[in-house]
Parts: structure tokens; sequence; C-alpha cells
């Protein structure tokens, strides 16, 4: 094995896997924990650096992920290589920078400090992370404004939509610009009402919405009479679904495969074709569909039943489902979208129990929506890990929690 770098009295192999962890002064462990997102392991073995460190190797080590970064933040804090002469390494970013000039300022003053220096690396770290957390957040939302622009064919130049947005969105452009009925199906909480606002915000189109079940009424198409006029005389009264059908505008049909198969046939000639006809509206029956109309359909499923995690769900119509065949899209959590949500502890830890979940094959989620509200309690409250499993974990049985969270 070759040994390239040398600082002080340590020298340091090429590869982390060949690496003593016991060589490396509390300087330099100290930066890699926060690189693997260890913030408290320092805390909690401040006293035993044999165990902080063990601690640490093990994080390195615990699966192919966690090696490649532990890789990638050995070569940039310890051995001081540049994102551009890595070998193996991800393309430069805001925190790998940020973690060059870190493991740069503790390597140029490795044998000098002392512990009171030891307790300014916490303080630099610290102040630098965030500064650059912050900044980082930044140019992800300025790159989502500006990269790949979206081209609306036949509409003029679209509206700047801001926030960071999944690849689905573009198609979902694309869609809505040709009126075409679009069926988002994913998993709960990924974001798919999120998408349906920034849509209509790019198209420039009025919004509304209706969340489906069983319990729904061909109210929900036709509207209503009620005694609204002089005397008590009945007035027919539009519903938000009229509304943006006679008047343009995005439509959601929200959890459509949670509604009753037999109510939705009866709209889909409204979807097919330019029209429909609401007797209750004797004034003017015929319900002309608007040229800016256009409908989106969100789902768990694909509509053909219920299955393990969704239970409530139905089987819709074959010829419901017609209508929306070419503009059915699936999604997934994007950890993109999410990373602009939340601080990337968060992020990582989330997503570390996402991945558990899917690995035992749990009838558990962790949502975009979960991510987006931690985070906002984070914000405002400061809360830390703990906050986060207690919270999420408080309706769990053990024996699962132990599982998802790595605990013997």
């Amino acid at each position: 094995m070759g040994f390239t770098r040398r600082v002080g009295a340590a020298r340091y192999p090429e590869k982390i896997e060949d690496l003593n962890f016991g060589m490396l002064r509390n300087t330099l462990i100290r930066v890699l924990e926060e690189y693997m997102n260890m913030p408290r392991n320092y805390l909690q073995f401040k006293h035993d650096g044999v165990a902080r460190r063990e601690a640490l190797k093990a994080k390195c080590f615990e699966n192919a992920m966690t090696k490649a970064r532990a890789q990638e933040g050995y070569e940039t804090i310890v051995l001081g290589k540049t994102a551009s002469s890595a070998q193996g390494a991800v393309a430069p970013d805001v925190e790998r920078r940020t973690f060059e000039i870190i493991g740069q300022l503790v390597r140029e003053n490795d044998e000098k400090w002392t512990k009171r220096a030891q307790e300014g690396t916490d303080l630099i770290v610290s102040a630098v992370k965030k500064e650059m957390q912050g900044y980082a957040k930044k140019v992800l939302s300025d790159a989502a404004e500006n990269y790949k622009p979206i081209a609306i064919v036949g509409l003029g130049k679209p509206r700047k939509v801001k926030g960071v947005l999944p690849p689905e969105f573009e198609r979902m452009v694309q869609l809505a610009s040709q009126r075409k009925p679009i069926m988002l199906v994913g998993p709960a909480g990924c974001g798919k009402t999120y998408l349906c606002e920034k849509l209509a915000n790019a198209l420039d189109m009025d919004f509304s919405d209706q969340s489906c079940s069983e319990g729904m009424s061909e109210s929900v198409f036709n509207g209503l009479l009620l005694p609204v006029g002089t005397n008590g005389a009945f007035k027919h009264v539009t519903s938000p679904f009229m509304d943006r059908y006679e008047k343009g505008g995005l439509m959601l049909l929200d959890e459509i495969d949670a509604g009753d198969p037999n109510l939705f046939t009866y709209i889909n000639k409204a979807i097919a074709n330019t029209s429909y006809t609401v007797a209750q509206r004797w004034t003017q029956p015929v319900v002309k569909k608007h040229a800016d109309f256009c409908l989106i359909a969100a789902a768990n499923t694909f509509g053909n039943g219920a299955d393990t995690m969704y239970v409530g769900r139905n089987q819709l119509d074959a010829a419901t489902l017609d209508r929306f065949k070419v503009g059915l899209i699936t999604m997934d959590y994007n950890r993109d979208v999410e990373s602009s949500l939340a601080e990337d502890s968060l992020c990582q830890w989330a997503w570390k129990i996402r991945e558990n979940i899917r690995r035992h094959k749990l009838r558990r989620i962790m949502s975009t929506r979960t991510i987006k509200d931690m985070a906002d309690m984070t914000a405002a409250y400061k809360w830390k890990e703990q906050d986060w499993n207690d919270t999420y974990f408080a309706s769990w049985p053990e024996n699962e929690k132990k599982l998802v969270l790595g605990v013997a």
C-alpha cells in the first residue's frame, strides 16, 4: 500500500479502509465526524477517544454509500486532495469546498493546537457549516430557476416558478400546455399537490382542488340547488369543478383512487369531450368546456384497487383510466427537493430511515411532507435528532423502531 501524505509524524494511506484511526488527531477526527453527519459523536465520547474513533469507523463502513462518502471526506480533509484531483470523487460542490477549507486549516495547525484550539475548531466547524448550508440552499434554488428553462409550445414565455422542482414537472407542463388530462401516481407526501399548485403558477391559471372519497356525490361536478334566492327560492350554485370547466383553470381531483369509481364514469364524457349536462341548472343545462381547462388527478395507486400500504383505495373503471393514459406520470420522493427544504443532517436522518423501511419491507412512510414539517420545527425550536426520533416513532412498536434504527 502506498503512503503519499504526511502530517507531522503521521503518515496516511490512500484508502480509508487501510487507515488506523488511532493515528488521527482529535482535530481531524472532529472534522471527519461533521462530514459523516455525526456532530454529537465527540460529545458522547468526550472522555473516551478510543470509543469515539471506533464509532466514527463503524459509521464510515456502515454500508457502500457511507464508505464512498467517507473515502471522499478522508481524501478532502486528511489527505488534502482537492475535488479535481481526488480519485473517484464526485463533482465538487459547496459542502466539499467547505470541508477543503476547514481541513486545510486543521492540517496546517494540527501539531500546534492545544485543547483551547480544539474548542476553536468546534466553533469554526459550526460557524462555517451554518454559513455554507445557507449558501448551498440559495445555490440550489437559483439553479432550479435557471437550469434547463421549460419551453411551453404555443403559449408564449412561461412564468418563472420558484423552488426546487423534480424532473416530472417538465412533463406536467408539456401535458398541461396541451390541456391533456394528467394523472400523478406516487406515495403519500411526495409533493403531488405541491406540484399541481406550482404548475398552475407556471401557466398562470386559476387553481381549484377536490379531495375524493366514497362519500362524494354528483354535486361535486353538478353543483347544488340551494334556497338562497328571494323568499327562499332555490337557485343553482356551481361547484369548483364547474367553475374551472367553464371559466378555465387547473382542477385537481386529489386521491382519486379513494373515490367512488361509478361517480367518475359520470364525468368521463366531460373529460374526453367539450361539454356535459347539468339538469339542475335549467336555465343553462349544457356546461361547455373552456379552452383553458386542465384536469389533474392525484393517486397513491394506479387505480387497480387496494394494496398492503393503501388499503382504502378503490379499483377505478378502465374507461376512466383510459382518459389519463397519455398523461400518466409516476413520481417518488426526490432528494433534490428534500435537500432544498431541510438541513443536511435532517435529510440524512430521514433518508436512512426511508432506506431501512424499504429494505425491511415495512408498511411505513417517510414522506417529503414529514421532512418539511420536521424542518419547520427544527428551524423554529432547534429540534435535534432525539426530537425527530421521539416524534416520528411515537406510534411505532418497539421491534419495528429498533429494526429501522439499527438497534440490536
